[in-house]
């Protein structure tokens, strides 16, 4: 991770890519480029680009790497990234929320040739307490501790038109919840009652075991 002023390219014992933007990270996956025994990673900053206009808006007209520069590994299926949304239930009655829906759009990433089969997805909900809150699945009585998915339906590398008709329609917008689950009758947050929910996800693989 690379937290850079203006552009650079970015280079071992070839060239490995390129980014521009003042204050973006800027990411790159050098595993392809790595060699037994010692790299040595090459930066060249650029004071100026094509995008130094739209920077100076702000003032911005310096250059430089302004922040730690870190190497860091990932397993071969992992969480890149995730979205949460937390929906009200209006009452037809009172007009006022009572349960929440909460709605979790995860992202997973891969290498090495790993298709995320076998691989299983959890998330969880906390209270402020750190006990586990029940869940309630969509449309059921049924409480679950937990919310789980399959990764390899997430990614759907094979493009199964299934999964792809249902998470992106010719037509309408995109379905967010990968994972949902209903929240009953939660502590809501106020300024003079703060209170804070945690929510926790785990990606296990074929044996069950935590690898993110």
């Amino acid at each position: 991770m690379i937290p850079i002023t203006r552009s650079i390219p970015l280079g071992l014992t070839e060239y490995m890519g390129y980014s521009q933007g003042s204050m973006e990270p800027s990411e790159f996956n050098v595993t392809p480029y790595l060699k037994a025994g010692k790299n040595e990673i090459a930066v060249e900053v650029y004071k100026y680009s094509d995008g130094s206009y739209l920077e100076d808006q702000d003032f911005w007209r310096f250059g430089g790497i302004h922040r730690d520069v870190w190497l860091y590994s990932t397993p071969n299926v992992r969480i890149r990234d995730f979205a949460v949304r937390t929906l009200p239930q209006l009452s037809s009655a009172t007009s006022s929320p009572c349960d929440f829906t909460l709605q979790i759009n995860p992202q997973l990433a891969v290498a090495a040739g790993e298709k995320g089969e076998g691989y299983r997805l959890m998330a969880w909900l906390e209270d402020a307490e750190d006990k586990g809150v029940m869940l309630k699945l969509p449309g059921t009585d049924r409480l679950e501790a937990s919310l789980q998915a399959s990764a390899d339906e997430i990614l759907d590398l094979n493009h199964k038109a299934a999964l792809m008709n249902e998470w992106y329609p010719q037509r309408g917008g995109r379905k967010f919840e990968r994972m949902e689950g209903v929240v009953e009758k939660p502590h809501a947050w106020t300024a003079e009652t703060p209170y804070l929910y945690t929510l926790k996800l785990a990606l296990l693989d074929k044996q069950g075991s935590v690898v993110n």
